[in-house]
């Protein structure tokens, strides 16, 4: 069974809760192919890009309500459940950088999303895709500097002919 509230966030709703900028909030990422994996540096920009289920904004959980393990175990796609990493941002670096985190209870407990980084945006013009793209890389290097990935990724063994 997955853990998905601690008890101190179950005494309120959800969306009673305000981000406080000392949370940390996770996302999962895939992994690399075994042939891939020695030269990959985790976490990657594309781990912070919004992807197509990301339309109204970057997804996070909020990690005092589900845990990296079980992020990771929720996954739909079985690589990224199996081999996946999950890295987390502190809420204080996301208005650092002039973004908002918006709480989005409908998805599941704890669940947030970065309107400012959406799908939508990112696909709309070549400005847009750089604005987010740059966001990213600023994410990216205070994870790096932080160690800030919980789980990380083990390579996808390369499938083997019968």
């Amino acid at each position: 069974m997955v853990k998905i509230m601690s008890p101190t966030a179950s005494m309120r709703d959800d969306h009673e809760l305000e981000v406080e900028s000392t949370e940390s909030l996770i996302r999962r990422f895939p992994s690399e192919s075994e042939n891939d994996f020695p030269t990959s540096k985790f976490p990657r920009i594309s781990h912070l890009l919004p992807n197509k289920r990301d339309q109204d904004g970057l997804s996070f959980n909020r990690e005092e309500f589900i845990s990296a393990e079980d992020l990771r175990n929720l996954a739909q796609n079985p690589n990224v459940r199996h081999f996946g990493g999950v890295l987390a941002v502190i809420a204080g670096w996301l208005r650092d950088l002039g973004l908002t985190i918006r709480l989005d209870p409908s998805d599941s407990p704890g669940h947030v999303i970065v309107p400012e980084m959406n799908r939508k945006l990112y696909d709309s013009s070549r400005a847009e895709e750089e604005r987010i793209k740059e966001l990213a890389d600023k994410l990216v290097r205070l994870i790096a500097e932080s160690n800030s990935i919980r789980i990380h990724p083990i390579p996808i063994p390369r499938k083997t002919k019968s």
